[in-house]
C-alpha cells in the first residue's frame, strides 16, 4: 500500500478509535478509572489519538504537493508514537507496566519527530510525491 493511502487508513482508524475510548471513557469504565485514578491519562490518550489521527490524515492530503521523504517519515514517527504513547497510557489503566513504562515518553519522542519532520518538509522543495 502506497504510504499516502498508508497514513489516511491509519489516521482514520485511530479517530475511530479515539472516538471508542472516549465514549467508554464517558460511561461505562469511568467509575473503574475513577477507582484507580486513571482519568487524565485515560483522557490524555483519548485526545493525543484523535489529534494525531487527524495529523496524520493531514500528511496523506499533503502528498500531492510535498516532499515524499519527509512526509513518509512523519507519517511514521506519528503513527508510531501515537502507538506508543496512547497505547501504554491506556495500559496502564488496567495493569502494571513496571519497566515497560518507558515506552510511554518514548512515544512522546516519536511524535516530536513526527512533527519536526512535518516541519521540516514545509520548508524543502515542492516535488511530487509517490
Amino acid at each position: 500500500m502506497e504510504t499516502s493511502r498508508l497514513a489516511q487508513a491509519t489516521g482514520a482508524l485511530f479517530g475511530l478509535l479515539g472516538v471508542i475510548a472516549g465514549s467508554l471513557t464517558a460511561h461505562p469504565i469511568r467509575p473503574y478509572l475513577e477507582s484507580v485514578g486513571q482519568v487524565a491519562n485515560y483522557e490524555l490518550a483519548n485526545s493525543f489519538l484523535l489529534f494525531h489521527g487527524l495529523a496524520l490524515l493531514a500528511v496523506a492530503s499533503l502528498y500531492p504537493t510535498r516532499p515524499a521523504k519527509a512526509l513518509r517519515l512523519s507519517a511514521l514517527f506519528l503513527a508510531l508514537g501515537s502507538l506508543l504513547f496512547c497505547g501504554t497510557l491506556y495500559l496502564k489503566a488496567w495493569l502494571p507496566l513496571g519497566p515497560l513504562g518507558v515506552l510511554t515518553p518514548t512515544g512522546g519522542l516519536l511524535l516530536m519527530l513526527g512533527w519536526l519532520s512535518l516541519l521540516a518538509g514545509a520548508f524543502a522543495r515542492p516535488s511530487v510525491a509517490k
